[in-house]
């Protein structure tokens, strides 16, 4: 089996906020935001191509994006629903952290995760090495990290999507060139340059699903809450997208349905009903998520933190923060990700 991969580690009145940086009738775009916004703790990816036998047991927790280059292999989850035959052009996506395994065959024997990943690093893959073996660019990402969960996808536990026949997918291909150059070369930096790139093709998958989910606005298949529905909602995805773009503000449940041109009431029904939690609730967890950034990706103190996404004192941060994931900053800086 041979691998290569990268890894790393005053509130404000209506008047207030229709400003020069903020106009009701200007384009918006809140899938940008939700994309910017969410967070992928643990983040671990890069190129692999395995020759048979071989076999690996990812456990709950993990969302993983695969996308297939060559060869075949099978994934079956754990709870035995699902079980997919995958091959070349297949792109495949697990968002809901449950446990699977990838197999050239169902009956190989599998080695724990990430082992099955990062054993026996060896030289980039030539085209002559390709053969029978399956070559596949993959990212895994932790869905249950403080932080992690404030997106609700709205996505099955296993999503498969042809890459040549979604027209946000068809340049991959680019995007996987890339990736091979920066492991073949390794030139300081790779390996932030590889995460980058794999993050991009893991952006690209969840925007076709958005897309191709044409029923979001109104139900549908998908039904319930997800972000995605309520982004393209003409009334919260505004809204979504100024709370994404400005989440320091203190803002007001009033000051956000009046930005939209609907009552107070209706708004909050409307925000609860499509992203399943109220308004405000959802801006302290977007507040606490961008800490969970923060707080793993710099060393800045807890007050810096605190101040960058919109607590007015440590203390106030530091009760928000550990009523929201169970420790505190201190605390959660600390342990870090157990993953990473």
């Amino acid at each position: 089996m041979r691998l290569v991969y990268g890894t790393t580690n005053s509130p404000p009145t209506p008047q207030r906020i229709v400003n020069a940086d903020v106009q009701p009738n200007l384009p918006t775009d809140p899938v940008s935001g939700l994309l910017r916004a969410w967070l992928l703790p643990g983040w671990f990816a890069g190129l692999v191509e395995f020759d048979a036998p071989w076999g690996i047991a990812v456990p709950e927790g993990l969302g993983s994006l695969f996308v297939v280059l060559a060869g075949r292999c099978h994934l079956s989850l754990a709870d035995g629903s699902q079980p997919a035959e995958i091959e070349a052009g297949d792109v495949l996506l697990l968002s809901q952290g449950a446990a699977y395994r990838l197999q050239d065959d169902p009956e190989t024997p599998t080695v724990p995760y990430p082992g099955g990943f990062r054993h026996n690093a060896a030289r980039s893959p030539t085209p002559q090495d390709v053969g029978g073996s399956t070559r596949l660019v993959f990212g895994h990402f932790s869905v249950t990290s403080p932080g992690a969960d404030a997106l609700n996808f709205g996505f099955g536990p296993l999503v498969r999507l042809k890459a040549e026949t979604c027209p946000v997918l068809r340049g991959y291909r680019t995007i996987v060139e890339a990736v091979e150059d920066e492991q073949n070369v390794r030139s300081p930096g790779w390996q932030a340059l590889v995460d980058h790139l794999i993050q991009t093709l893991l952006l690209q998958t969840l925007r076709t699903l958005i897309l191709q989910n044409g029923s979001a606005r109104g139900g549908g298949p998908d039904a319930g809450t997800s972000l995605f529905k309520a982004a393209l909602d003409d009334a919260i995805g505004p809204a979504l997208e100024l709370i994404h773009r400005r989440p320091k503000e203190r803002w007001t449940v009033t000051a956000l349905a009046s930005y939209v041109n609907i009552s107070k009431s209706a708004f909050s029904e409307r925000f609860h009903d499509l992203v399943g939690k109220p308004p405000l609730r959802y801006l302290t967890d977007l507040r606490i998520q961008n800490a969970c950034r923060l707080l793993l990706d710099t060393q800045l103190g807890v007050k810096e933190v605190a101040a960058l996404v919109g607590y007015e004192s440590a203390s106030s941060f530091s009760n928000a923060f550990k009523r929201c994931t169970g420790k505190s900053p201190a605390e959660f800086r600390k342990r870090g990700n157990s993953l990473a």
